[in-house]
């Protein structure tokens, strides 16, 4: 799947997606790693997004969650590592250059996570913003995980000023970095990807500053132009694709799943 998609059109980038140091030996890790460096590609996993995993890693193979990522080699590969909510001080060295801590701070609250420790010197550690699965984050709003992020910032560190807005606005912009697509930037030669904002709408106005605006009153409904490699997905406020289809399919496809499952989950969170 790499060799035949990654980079189709500019559009796609792929990666090896080992699941976690939780799920996956460190020989498996390794192995990971070595395949990624040989297609050229990064890769992406889920680490320490709960704090019962440290014991649990430290029992099974004596080092940490970002300990037994490191020593596989996937930290010298560009890696987005889901979470890393629990980074413990010393594991921090470890980070490589190419590292990302996407943090999901829906998926700690609805899951009950506690505190983690991603709020020890914020600015000191790679952060940026995902989404999680829909199973525990629900909406996958980027923003709405800004704004999340930003807010128990604040009521962690007992002070307004933390996760000010520019912060937090780098913090979300922080994806472009991340991924390798060059976007995150408008002037000449730079991919022809935006969104405008439609910040007269009621959730909105007034404005008395456009960043306060977004990231702690706006939604999608704000968005009224966006355009990837210069087609446009939204225009107008409407998404131009056909939506109704595309509901329908995933519906009929989640009824398959459970049919070949063990049936209807009885998750209640």
């Amino acid at each position: 799947m790499v060799r035949q998609w990654n980079g189709r059109a500019g559009r796609l980038s792929l990666r090896l997606g080992p699941h976690s140091p939780y799920t996956c030996s460190p020989a498996e890790l390794g192995r990971c790693a070595r395949a990624a460096r040989d297609l050229g590609v990064g890769a992406h996993l889920h680490v320490a997004d709960a704090e019962p995993q440290i014991a649990a890693s430290q029992d099974a193979y004596g080092r940490t969650p970002f300990r037994v990522v490191s020593d596989s080699g996937l930290m010298e590969l560009p890696l987005i590592i889901g979470h890393g909510y629990w980074i413990l001080d010393e594991e921090r060295e470890l980070l490589g250059e190419r590292t990302w801590l996407a943090v999901c701070m829906k998926t700690y609250m609805k899951l009950g996570e506690g505190p983690g420790r991603v709020w020890r010197r914020p600015d000191e550690l790679p952060l940026c913003i995902g989404t999680d699965g829909a199973a525990s984050s629900n909406t996958l709003s980027p923003l709405e995980q800004a704004r999340l992020l930003a807010l128990v910032g604040k009521y962690q560190e007992r002070n307004a000023e933390s996760f000010a807005l520019k912060a937090t606005w780098k913090i979300l912009m922080r994806g472009h970095d991340a991924l390798p697509f060059g976007t995150g930037r408008i002037e000449a030669g730079a991919p022809a990807d935006f969104v405008l904002w439609d910040l007269s709408r009621p959730s909105t106005a007034p404005v008395y500053d456009p960043l306060a605006a977004i990231i702690y009153s706006a939604d999608a409904r704000n968005v009224l132009h966006s355009m990837v490699a210069g087609s446009w997905v939204k225009k107008d406020g409407k998404v131009l694709l056909d939506i109704d289809g595309i509901v329908a399919r995933a519906s009929e496809r989640a009824a398959g799943i459970l049919r070949k499952g063990k049936g209807e989950t009885k998750l209640a969170f």
